[in-house]
């Protein structure tokens, strides 16, 4: 008999979790039975897979968000009304009455990771942590402090990812690393698809796919694009993604007289087609945990620019091609070489056996 799974999870916008969960419920289709709860619903947003059962359950929102996105005197608009009234806002939501195997808190950020642990009822619980970073207000530590130890396990990304959680908690936890899921075939079949937006690129084709956030560090892409303008280099830079910073981006590409060469196209539901088509693969995030992009790219053993830090030091061990600079000058003159490069095809085939490893144990396949 197949195991019942909850995953609890944030919205489905265009980013790294997000992707990262359809490649989690790739891996366990056919396997386990998936029911997932979404906190919240938006216009454009990855799709979950057919197969999996979506519930309808009245979650705890800011009581702007509640109206927005369910109404005035909804389920939703009234709990999120009654949750300003709780400290910890989720307390005041009922308890699911399904029992399951396993539930998962798949997102690092908001209610899901508290929800879980209060209202769920399953014989065992995971949280998974995704960042490369701690960034939360005294609150959220404590909450976190108090919660994570109630897990049976927080999965991390990566190594160095646990290193930051034991540092900023300084609690008993009991971590692991469980790396996300690279469906290989997946990536490369979508990327075969004809890429309208690059086939008439002029020069040379770059890439960035990321949120547009303050850590995914775009504006420094852009001094990089500034210099190559400089320079008299012909290039066309592509930018799939959306976030919060996107008007900020907007006015800097006027401001730096980039409009002709830099192009945000949003959120994208097969951004593989875009590695496929690029020459050259940027991204210089301030910091990552698991690189999700990095490895897409790889599939297609794309030559990468990339900035100089631990989780795409790490990428080095295991995808070729990576250049590693955080030297505008020396990133504009890799991407001005990128054509000379030889081009030496990454190897797969043994990507994911940690995580197969890990998703066995959580199972128990």
């Amino acid at each position: 008999m197949k195991k019942k799974c909850l995953i609890v999870m944030g919205y489905m916008i265009y980013g790294g979790i997000q992707k990262s969960l359809v490649s989690f419920l790739d891996a366990v289709k056919d396997k386990v039975d998936v029911d997932v709860l979404l906190w919240g619903r938006t216009e454009n947003e990855i799709e979950l897979p057919t197969w999996v059962n979506i519930l309808n359950v009245p979650t705890v929102k800011s009581v702007r968000k509640a109206k927005e996105e369910n109404g005035l005197f909804s389920p939703s608009f009234i709990l999120s009304c009654l949750g300003l009234l709780n400290k910890k806002r989720w307390k005041v939501m009922p308890k699911l009455k399904k029992h399951y195997d396993v539930a998962i808190a798949y997102p690092q950020v908001g209610f899901p990771k508290y929800y879980v642990i209060d209202k769920v009822n399953a014989d065992k619980k995971y949280a998974f942590y995704h960042h490369g970073s701690y960034e939360f207000s005294d609150v959220v530590k404590a909450w976190d402090k108090e919660y994570y130890p109630k897990y049976d396990k927080l999965y991390c990304v990566s190594k160095h990812t646990q290193n930051i959680l034991e540092e900023a908690l300084a609690v008993d936890i009991n971590y692991d690393i469980m790396p996300n899921y690279l469906n290989v075939e997946r990536i490369y079949n979508e990327g075969q698809v004809a890429c309208a937006e690059l086939e008439n690129a002029k020069g040379i084709k770059i890439l960035t796919v990321a949120r547009l956030s303050e850590e995914k560090n775009i504006s420094k892409c852009l001094d990089v694009c500034k210099k190559l303008v400089d320079d008299g280099v012909e290039f066309s830079y592509n930018i799939v993604g959306d976030g919060v910073l996107r008007a900020t981006l907007e006015n800097e590409i006027i401001e730096k007289g980039l409009s002709s060469n830099v192009f945000l196209l949003g959120g994208q539901p097969n951004p593989y087609k875009f590695m496929n088509s690029c020459d050259v693969y940027l991204q210089l995030s301030k910091f990552e945990a698991d690189p999700i992009t990095i490895k897409e790219a790889g599939v297609f053993s794309k030559p990468m620019v990339l900035s100089d830090i631990v989780a795409f030091k790490n990428a080095t061990s295991w995808i070729n091609n990576i250049t590693l600079s955080d030297s505008v000058n020396d990133i504009a003159n890799a991407i001005k070489n990128v054509k000379k490069i030889e081009i030496i095809k990454n190897d797969f085939s043994r990507a994911n056996e940690t995580f197969f490893e890990k998703l066995a144990e959580i199972f128990e396949f």
